[in-house]
């Protein structure tokens, strides 16, 4: 799982691009809060799992949806990332 809460960075594509690189799937799944919780915030992960556990994990994790790369988006590789790309 990777933590990808972030306020001004959509790093969803950076970690689809990472995981299509790897031919895995990425569920995300947003965790909120419960009542009376003040300290806790609402947070953002990717599960980075095998294409055949996708449907499984979906079933047992409620509110994952499916991360699909996106078009044109180039991996981030040791000599390549785009920070202005991934601005929200």
């Amino acid at each position: 799982a990777v933590h990808i809460t972030n306020r001004y960075l959509d790093l969803q594509p950076v970690v689809a691009a990472a995981a299509q690189q790897l031919g895995l799937s990425v569920l995300v799944v947003a965790l909120e809060p419960g009542d009376g919780e003040v300290f806790c915030r609402r947070s953002l992960w990717a599960l980075i799992v095998r294409p055949e556990r996708v449907a499984s994990l979906q079933a047992a994790v409620s509110g994952t949806k499916a991360l699909l790369p996106r078009p044109g988006f180039t991996a981030w590789t040791d000599g390549f990332s785009n920070l202005l790309g991934i601005l929200k």
